[in-house]
């Protein structure tokens, strides 16, 4: 009887001990796990102006990176990460964003003579403009799994450029598609404007 009791006893305290180890492995992983992805990458070097090109590491504690140069999100169909990425002064790549002529109705001549507006002159830039690299990367583990996506904007060479001398800086990033996109950009005149056009053009 003496053993019975004591046996149950064991029992019960065996139980106990398993409902609380099972209830934390059901918390403390997702606690942990969001851990791991939001600290999952680290870049050799932080966000903001350096006055020389360099050599930037990424390293990560979730599995197999990759990497983007031109602000869009990295996924698995991105470059995959095998070497420090060599950062230089953007500058002098070529104008891409600042070319397109479908951020302002001020382009469409044509259409702007239609509708009985004065023109507005804009004209696009024929110089390279000032750029900085947005270096974005994710890391994926074996399970198909993938870490928060980490992004960083580096200037270099500014101290040479005109007009930044006391210049405070904010950067903020976003996918290119969602300025420019056709459909659902915000910083064209889109669809809804060539809606219109089409419809003014029926009547």
């Amino acid at each position: 009887m003496m053993f019975c009791r004591r046996k149950n006893k064991i029992f019960w305290s065996v139980s106990v001990f398993i409902i609380i180890f099972v209830v934390l492995c059901e918390y403390l992983p997702l606690e942990q796990k969001t851990s791991d992805k939001s600290e999952a990458l680290t870049f050799s070097k932080e966000p903001g102006f350096y006055e020389e090109e360099f050599e930037l590491e990424i390293k990560s504690t979730f599995g197999t990176i990759y990497y983007t140069l031109d602000g869009t999100l990295p996924d698995k169909d991105s470059p995959k990460y095998e070497k420090p990425l060599l950062i230089t002064d953007a500058t002098i790549n070529e104008n891409r964003y600042s070319m397109k002529t479908d951020v302002s109705t001020g382009f469409c001549d044509e259409e702007i003579r239609k509708l009985s507006y004065d023109d507005p002159g804009y004209n696009l830039p024929d110089y390279k403009i000032d750029k900085a690299t947005i270096v974005r990367a994710v890391a994926y583990n074996e399970a198909g799994q993938y870490s928060e996506i980490k992004t960083a904007a580096h200037f270099v060479g500014f101290s040479q450029k005109d007009g930044y001398e006391g210049m405070s800086t904010l950067s903020i990033v976003t996918d290119p598609s969602d300025l420019f996109d056709y459909e659902t950009g915000i910083y064209v005149t889109g669809k809804g404007y060539g809606d219109y056009i089409k419809s003014f053009s029926r009547k």
